[in-house]
């Protein structure tokens, strides 16, 4: 796990020119075993909080199939497709949703 956290250096280019190599001693590369799992849990909280949004009647989404479900949001593997009527109000939930959740 060490190896995975402490093993990238970065350079900072101050007018185009590469500066001292910083090595990372904290956080998790995009191509870390770890990033996917932290990915999924992320995105799942996303998800729990559009769910609650819609519960509480702040987001209304659309209505799909014969028994009209509800759809607010689609995910799929790192997309996230949003649903929301143009009204002032769901689209401000939506912002607030997601500057919260940022």
């Amino acid at each position: 796990m060490r190896g995975c956290l402490s093993t990238v250096s970065y350079a900072v280019l101050m007018n185009g020119n590469a500066k001292e190599w910083v090595k990372a001693t904290r956080g998790v590369r995009q191509s870390d075993p770890l990033y996917l799992f932290l990915f999924t849990i992320v995105t799942d909280v996303l998800s729990m909080m559009l769910l609650r949004a819609e519960e509480r009647s702040l987001l209304e989404g659309f209505r799909v199939g014969r028994n009209r479900t509800r759809v607010t949001h689609l995910q799929f593997a790192d997309d996230t497709i949003f649903f929301s009527n143009t009204c002032a109000k769901d689209l401000q939930t939506l912002k607030s949703l997601l500057l919260v959740f940022g």
